[in-house]
């Protein structure tokens, strides 16, 4: 009996992708959008990071969370913290899984960023804020 490793090819992407308070504009309280182009099929997400460049402010806003993830698992790679009280800084998610067993879906899915602020506002209120969304994964061929 042999015992090693299975040979499958395989391509690694790195995307970053920048977004900014404008790109969130909604007459509502929560928008979300798409972060970069959809992930192939066979992808398995290595890790993924949102860094806020510039701290969401103007508008009156009290708190403004950025989530990432997929439209099964909104917040499968960062839960939401709130870049008004954060500020500038980096939430990083090594290993990150999302709703899908390992991170690994058998079909493409479009990633996602979903701005939130309080209730008393809209994501169209702030005058500032910027964020860098970066993700590695793996994608398998057969």
């Amino acid at each position: 009996m042999r015992v090693g490793a299975v040979s499958q090819p395989y391509l690694l992407h790195v995307e970053q992708v920048a977004l900014d308070h404008d790109d969130f504009d909604a007459a509502a309280q929560s928008n979300t959008i798409n972060v970069g182009a959809a992930l192939p099929a066979n992808a398995h997400i290595l890790r993924a990071s949102v860094e806020c460049t510039e701290a969401p402010a103007g508008g009156g806003c009290v708190t403004y969370t950025v989530e990432f993830g997929d439209a099964a698992d909104p917040n499968g790679l960062e839960a939401g913290s709130d870049h008004i009280a954060g500020g500038i800084a980096v939430y990083d998610t090594l290993g990150a899984y999302i709703t899908t067993a390992g991170g690994y879906s058998n079909a493409a899915r479009q990633l996602q960023a979903t701005a939130t602020v309080d209730g008393a506002h809209q994501t169209q209120d702030a005058t500032a804020g910027e964020w860098t969304f970066r993700y590695a994964y793996i994608q398998f061929y057969d």
